[in-house]
């Protein structure tokens, strides 16, 4: 449709630890593992934004960091992408331009095309089977409860799609979606 999304998280510094043991604090998303998988994989540029200050111009400036460093989390589809470029939009502009014209000297440009077709605009998505979901509901409940699971967890997963107090048995064909959600979340549940 031409548009460009971008998605917007706090940071937080987790400790990590490399392969030779020794631990390092790394500035990264405030989401779960969970969003953050999905979003790093939807998204063309995974980057951390900082304000630098200058000591002789007094006045800082912002700057985005495109590549992973020990110190922020950050990466990008781009294989010559530079590590980090001022904030702006012409500065970025540039900084895809130039990395797409590197990889397509190196490719000879095997993998580019100047078409902005969404090539996903002619994909119908499948109706979801509500009684499939319902029944897949019913399978993951037992065998998480027969594994001790606490029956709350599944309560809590309910509730943040269908609302306090709301039972997935009383769901409608037209709620496919709200279970298509709960079913993935208890699959998590029961697969940790």
């Amino acid at each position: 449709m031409g548009y460009g999304l971008v998605l917007i998280s706090h940071a937080t510094e987790k400790t990590n630890t490399d392969t030779e043991g020794k631990e390092y604090t790394q500035i990264s998303p405030t989401l779960d593992k969970r969003g953050a998988l999905v979003c790093e994989r939807m998204c063309d540029i995974f980057g951390y934004v900082r304000s630098v200050y200058n000591e002789e111009t007094k006045g800082s400036k912002s700057y985005l960091y495109l590549r992973e460093t020990p110190r922020y989390k950050a990466g990008s589809r781009f294989k010559y992408i530079k590590p980090v470029i001022e904030l702006n939009y012409d500065s970025l502009v540039e900084a895809i331009n130039e990395a797409v014209d590197k990889e397509a000297a190196e490719t000879g440009g095997q993998f580019l095309t100047d078409d902005n077709r969404n090539i996903f605009e002619k994909t119908q998505s499948k109706p979801l089977d509500f009684k499939a979901l319902m029944a897949e509901f019913k399978e993951l409940s037992t065998k998480y409860l027969e594994n001790n699971g606490n029956p709350a967890d599944i309560k809590e997963i309910v509730e943040k799609y269908l609302g306090k107090g709301k039972k997935i048995g009383d769901c409608t064909s037209a709620q496919a979606q709200q279970v298509d959600l709960i079913v993935f979340d208890l699959r998590s549940l029961v697969n940790e």
